[in-house]
C-alpha cells in the first residue's frame, strides 16, 4: 500500500504543471458588475428617449401609427432581420466561385534527408547513401478547384435562401400589420380615457368629500347609526368602482405610449373629437369574398407557400447529392529545393469521386424530403382553413361590435336624460348627495361603456383588415420623418374611405367576361407581391392544380 502511495519524483513537476494548465483553461462565469448594469440601464433609457414628446403635445391617430412604425423596437428588430436575410443571398453567391487556396511555408530538418537504394534483382545496395533535398526548403502554391456537384447543390441552397428572405419579408409585413392594429385599438381606448378621466377624477373627489362628511355625522351622532353606516357602505362601493375605472383609463394611455416607444409616464394629450364618427355598417364585402382575398394576401399564407418551395428544392438537392463529383483543378507551384530540375511548374487535374454511401443513402433522403414537402402542403392547407375561420369570426365580431355600440350609445343618452329630469325634479325635494352621486356615476359609466365600445368597433375593424390581408398602407415612403409618414398614413386611409373601403375591388377575377373584369380592376392594384404569389403557385410541382386554382379564385396583392 505504501508503495502505491509513493510517486516518482520526476513525475511530480509534470503533474503539477498539468493541473495548473487545466485549472487555467477552466471557464469561470462572472455576473454583471454594478457598473455594467448601470451601463445597460443608461443604454436602455437612451434608446427609449430617442424621441420625446413635448409636454401636453397633441397626438393624432395617424401620428401615433407613424411613431410606432419608426420607433417601435419590434418593427426595427424585424426589419433588421429582413436585411440580414437579404445579405445571406449575396453571401451565398460566393459559393458558386471556384476555391482559390494559396499556401506558402518554410521547413527545416535537423539532419539531412538521405536514403539508400538496393537492387531488387540481386538484393545488394546499388548506390551510396544520397540526398536530393535541402535541409531548408521554401514552398508556395496557388490552387484553383471547382466541383460540379458542389455547384449544383449550392445552386439549390441559394434558391432556398432567397425564399427564406421572402419569408422574412412576409413576417415583417405581418409584424407591421399587427402593430398598426394594436395602435388603432389602443388609441381609441386612450381617447375614451382622455374624455372621461377629468370627470372620473372630479367624481372621486366628491365621493371622498361625502365620506368625510359622513364620518363627521357619525362621530357627532346626528343620524341613526345604521342609516349612516349604510350610506357610507354605498359610498365606499362607488369609490372602489371609480378607482377601478380610473385605473383602466390610465393604463390605456400607457399602452399607447409603449407602442409609440415613449416613456409610459410621458404627459401627452390625444386629439379627441367632440363626437365619435358613426361606424360603417355596410363594409361592402361578404365573408366569402374576404376569405378569398385572405387566402392570397395573408403573409402567413404566402410564407407557407415559400416554405413549400423550400421543401421542393430540398428534394432536388437530395437527388443532386447522389451523383458523382467532378472536380477541375489547376495550380501554380514553387519549391526552392536546389536539386529539382524545375523549381516552378503548373499543374492541371481532373478528378472524379463518388461516395457510394451517398448513393445508397440518397433514396431515404429523397423520401424524407418528399414527406417534408407533403407536410408543408398540409400545413399550408391547415393554415388556410384557420385563416378562413379568422375572417368569418372577425366579420361577425365587427357586426356585433357595431350593434353593441348602437345599444350602448342609446343607453348613454337615456342615462343623460334621466339625470337631467331627476336633477330638475329633485331641486325642490332636496335630492341627497348620495343620490346625486349615483345619478352622475351611472351616467359616467354609460358614457365610458359607449366610448369603450367604440374602441371595440375600431379594434374589430382592424382585426377585419388584418384577418382578410387587406393593407391599405402599401405605398408608404421610406422615411423616419414623423410628419411625412403621418401625412402619408392619413392620405392612404382617406383614399380608402373615399373608395368605399372593402367595396373597392382589390383583386382581379379571371372570368369569361373580360370587360366586366377590366372595369373591376383598378390601375396600380397589382403589386410585386401579386407577381410573387402567382409565381410561387405556378413554379410548384403541381402546376396544373395551381393553374386551376388561379383561374377560379380571385387573386389579390398585398395591399
Amino acid at each position: 500500500m505504501l508503495g502505491l502511495l509513493k510517486l516518482p519524483s520526476k513525475k511530480a513537476p509534470t503533474t503539477v504543471l498539468l493541473a495548473m494548465l487545466l485549472s487555467g483553461c477552466a471557464v469561470v462565469t462572472e455576473p454583471l458588475t454594478i457598473g455594467e448594469r448601470q451601463k445597460l440601464m443608461i443604454d436602455t433609457m437612451k434608446a427609449v428617449q430617442e424621441q420625446e414628446l413635448e409636454p401636453n403635445q397633441v397626438v393624432t391617430l395617424h401620428e401615433a401609427m407613424a411613431r410606432a412604425l419608426i420607433y417601435n423596437f419590434e418593427t426595427r428588430l424585424d426589419a433588421l432581420e429582413e436585411d440580414i436575410s437579404k445579405d445571406r443571398i449575396a453571401a451565398g453567391y460566393w459559393d458558386f466561385l471556384p476555391q482559390a487556396i494559396a499556401s506558402a511555408g518554410v521547413s527545416r530538418r535537423s539532419n539531412v534527408q538521405a536514403s539508400n537504394s538496393y537492387s531488387v534483382t540481386t538484393g545488394r545496395e546499388s548506390l551510396e547513401t544520397s540526398s536530393s533535398s535541402d535541409q531548408t526548403r521554401e514552398t508556395a502554391d496557388l490552387r484553383f478547384a471547382w466541383n460540379v456537384l458542389d455547384f449544383g447543390v449550392n445552386y439549390y441552397t441559394v434558391k432556398q435562401t432567397a425564399n427564406q428572405s421572402l419569408m422574412a419579408q412576409e413576417r415583417h409585413k405581418r409584424v407591421v400589420r399587427e402593430l398598426l392594429q394594436d395602435v388603432r385599438a389602443a388609441y381609441w381606448r386612450a381617447v375614451a380615457s382622455e374624455r372621461l378621466l377629468v370627470d372620473v377624477t372630479q367624481m372621486l373627489e366628491r365621493v371622498n368629500t361625502a365620506i368625510v362628511t359622513a364620518d363627521r355625522i357619525q362621530n357627532d351622532r346626528l343620524q341613526n347609526p345604521l342609516d349612516i353606516l349604510s350610506y357610507k357602505r354605498e359610498l365606499y362601493d362607488k369609490l372602489l368602482q371609480l378607482r377601478t375605472i380610473r385605473k383602466g383609463l390610465l393604463q390605456s394611455k400607457m399602452e399607447l405610449a409603449k407602442l409609440m416607444n415613449i416613456v409610459p409616464s410621458t404627459n401627452y394629450r390625444l386629439e379627441v373629437p367632440e363626437e365619435s364618427p358613426e361606424p360603417v355598417t355596410d363594409i361592402g364585402a361578404s365573408p366569402d369574398n374576404l376569405a378569398l382575398i385572405a387566402l392570397q394576401s395573408r403573409p402567413e399564407i404566402i410564407e407557407a407557400g415559400y416554405n413549400q418551395r423550400i421543401a421542393a428544392l430540398e428534394i432536388k438537392k437530395s437527388i443532386a447529392r447522389m451523383f458523382p463529383g467532378i472536380e477541375f483543378s489547376t495550380s501554380l507551384n514553387f519549391d526552392s529545393n536546389q536539386y529539382l530540375l524545375n523549381q516552378s511548374w503548373n499543374e492541371v487535374g481532373l478528378k472524379v469521386s463518388w461516395n457510394l454511401l451517398n448513393f445508397l443513402r440518397g433514396n431515404s433522403e429523397v423520401e424524407m424530403a418528399e414527406k417534408q414537402e407533403k407536410v408543408s402542403l398540409l400545413r399550408r392547407q391547415t393554415l388556410g382553413m384557420a385563416v378562413m375561420a379568422q375572417v368569418n369570426i372577425a366579420f361577425l365580431d365587427y357586426e356585433e361590435a357595431v350593434t353593441t355600440y348602437s345599444t350602448t350609445n342609446s343607453l348613454a343618452e337615456i342615462n343623460e336624460q334621466i339625470e337631467t329630469i331627476q336633477r330638475n325634479q329633485g331641486g325642490s325635494r332636496n335630492l341627497g348627495e348620495l343620490q346625486l352621486i349615483k345619478l352622475e356615476l351611472d351616467s359616467l359609466v354609460a358614457k365610458l361603456r359607449r366610448d369603450e365600445q367604440y374602441a371595440q368597433v375600431q379594434n374589430a375593424m382592424g382585426r377585419l383588415m388584418y384577418s382578410s390581408g387587406v393593407n391599405i398602407y402599401n405605398d408608404l415612403p421610406s422615411t423616419r420623418e414623423v410628419g411625412v409618414l403621418t401625412a402619408a398614413l392619413q392620405d392612404a386611409e382617406d383614399a380608402w374611405v373615399r373608395n368605399g373601403m372593402f367595396k373597392r375591388q382589390y383583386f382581379t377575377q379571371i372570368s369569361q367576361d373580360e370587360d366586366s373584369t377590366a372595369d373591376a380592376t383598378l390601375p396600380g392594384d397589382r403589386t410585386d407581391d401579386l407577381a410573387q404569389t402567382e409565381k410561387a403557385a405556378m413554379n410548384s410541382e403541381d402546376d396544373a392544380a395551381a393553374a386551376a386554382i388561379v383561374s377560379s379564385v380571385p387573386t389579390t396583392p398585398d395591399l
